[in-house]
This record gives structure tokens, C-alpha cells and sequence, in this order.
């Protein structure tokens, strides 16, 4: 089985509705239910996995952006604190200063 990108394809791994879309286009087949190309697949010992993937940005900025979220997660983690309030059962988190 050729790979999506051999064929000039944006992405680089089949799913069933890529796969069974490329069969119909390309005139393998007039039609194909998921199903019925997964029990294909299967016959022919290909099993189609879920893949776990890690994405990046393309964002240039990005280092210096996600610095800048951390930084300012940092700071609100430093700043906050349970504040009670007029019941006893229960309490808020806030990020001001309580007054005295």
C-alpha cells in the first residue's frame, strides 16, 4: 500500500474515509463503506491503528510565546489563594490581595 504523500496527498497517514475517498477518485472502486474496506484491509493483513501524534506549531514566534504564557501562569499561581467568603462551606479563588 502506497503512502498518502507518495501520491501527492497533504497528510501522511490513511484513514479509512482518506483511504476509501482515494480508492473512489482514483477508480479502484465505484463505492466502499468503511466497514466493508476495514474487513478488506483485514483480509489482506493490514489493520489499521490509532496513531498517537505530537503536533508542534510552525509559528517562528512560538518559543518566545509559550515563555510568555508560562511566565504569566506563573505569576497568577503565585497570586492565588482560597479567599473565604460568608458561608462556611465554601471558598473562592481570587487573585487580589485580601484587605486586613
Amino acid at each position: 500500500m502506497s503512502k498518502p504523500t507518495e501520491n501527492d496527498l497533504p497528510f501522511s497517514t490513511w484513514s479509512l474515509t482518506k483511504l476509501a475517498d482515494f480508492l473512489v477518485a482514483e477508480g479502484v472502486v465505484d463505492d466502499t463503506s468503511h466497514e466493508g474496506l476495514r474487513i478488506l484491509l483485514r483480509e489482506e493483513g493490514v489493520f489499521f491503528q490509532r496513531l498517537k501524534t505530537w503536533k508542534t506549531s510552525r509559528d517562528p514566534d512560538y518559543a518566545a510565546k509559550k515563555a510568555r504564557v508560562e511566565h504569566l501562569y506563573a505569576i497568577a499561581e503565585e497570586r492565588s489563594y482560597p479567599r473565604p467568603t460568608n458561608r462556611k462551606w465554601s471558598s473562592a479563588w481570587t487573585s487580589s490581595v485580601p484587605s486586613t
